[in-house]
């Protein structure tokens, strides 16, 4: 598993490649941190045992389901989907996003390659913001109210701790504004694998969650109103969070 804190990218020059690992901790993400402790175990293992191992190590994956259930990856879009139509905003965070078929083709090409044995490879497409797959998404689906614009950082880090209190703004901090990009030369020259555009992978996921009624497309509506109404909520929010610290404040004193 690569696609995990976004800042660990701090320091390496160009893409990421094989030789590096998420850098996770159990606490902050115990799935990601778990894959990885699996492979680090596959690894082991194998070097033990002399067993031929390959590892895909693929990005964010999304794209159609074949079993019907909704992952976490694919989460990421069906929460875009239900956006307020009023805040066309999103967190600048983003996603190095991959499409399934191109993950499930790795897989099929490793096994006859000799070449890819004792090999960790890594499969990725294109880093997006929240917002720009916001505007994939409504380039074909306009009636969706999905972000399109980046809020700034400032108000994210403001108002979203206080709308959940699960995510402190240190986590936040790590997050906003950084993008990983991959170096994925071994997929290209061992599997001889041409990874398709991510755009194509975004509509397949929101074509898979209308089709099995996750989301019901809406109605075209006229939402001129949509520029101002964002920018009022903005200024909402900036209010209320201003009123909340100086309530913060005046309890302490």
């Amino acid at each position: 598993d690569v696609d995990g804190d976004a800042v660990n990218q701090e320091g390496v020059e160009g893409p990421l490649d094989e030789s590096h690992w998420n850098g996770v901790g159990k606490e902050e993400d115990p799935v990601a941190w778990a894959r990885v402790e699996a492979e680090r175990e596959a690894w082991r293992l194998s070097k033990l045992h002399g067993i031929p191992l390959t590892t895909i190590v693929p990005s964010t994956v999304i794209g159609s389901s074949m079993g019907g259930e909704v992952s976490e990856s694919m989460r990421v879009v069906r929460d875009l989907l239900f956006a307020p139509w009023y805040f066309p905003f999103a967190p600048q965070t983003s996603r190095n996003l991959v499409n399934v078929e191109d993950v499930a083709a790795a897989h099929c090409a490793a096994i006859d390659s000799e070449a890819a044995t004792h090999q960790r490879i890594i499969i990725a497409g294109g880093t997006y913001t929240l917002s720009e797959i916001g505007q994939v998404i409504k380039a074909k689906y306009p009636s969706f109210p999905v972000p399109t614009r980046s809020a700034w950082n400032w108000i994210t880090l403001l108002v979203v701790p206080l709308l959940n209190t699960g995510i402190t703004r240190e986590s936040l901090r790590q997050q906003l504004g950084y993008g990983k990009t991959y170096n994925t030369s071994k997929a290209r020259q061992i599997l001889k694998l041409t990874i398709q555009n991510p755009d194509t992978a975004i509509i397949s996921t929101v074509e898979d969650l209308i089709s099995r009624g996750q989301v019901i497309e809406p109605e075209e509506t006229n939402h001129s109103m949509v520029p101002f109404m964002g920018q009022l909520c903005l200024l909402t929010v900036l209010g209320t969070g201003i009123f909340i610290g100086m309530k913060s404040v005046s309890r302490r004193v």
